[in-house]
């Protein structure tokens, strides 16, 4: 586990007394240790990239099957979702009917009564 580019402390720690442990030894020089927590800090960050890269495709794979297109033609009648505050207004506008077809994008007009 990772926290600020170091392992976590966790309470178990506290009885093994390996809480006090910085990784750093008297017998070298500070710029050495500095080097060598600036090299274990890339490798962590690829290596946290490299599992971010891995669940993102694995979340964007779940989501991609779940989701359904909806794809309108010239006639059809369609509504809309009202932006309404109150739970008492109706949820959807419409009876509105699509003119005009650039997928994603739609021309409708609104209809004052379907015959």
């Amino acid at each position: 586990m990772l926290i600020y580019g170091q392992d976590l402390k966790l309470p178990i720690d506290l009885s093994t007394g390996s809480l006090n442990d910085t990784g750093f030894d008297g017998n070298k020089p500070y710029h050495v240790y500095a080097q060598e927590i600036k090299r274990n800090l890339k490798t962590t960050f690829e290596s946290v990239e490299r599992n971010l890269r891995k669940s993102r495709g694995k979340m964007q794979n779940v989501y991609n099957k779940k989701a359904y297109e909806s794809r309108y033609t010239n006639g059809q009648f369609v509504f809309t979702k009202s932006d309404s505050l109150s739970k008492l207004e109706p949820k959807f506008d419409g009876p509105y009917m699509v003119v005009k077809c650039r997928h994603p994008v739609y021309d409708i007009k609104k209809v004052s009564s379907i015959s």
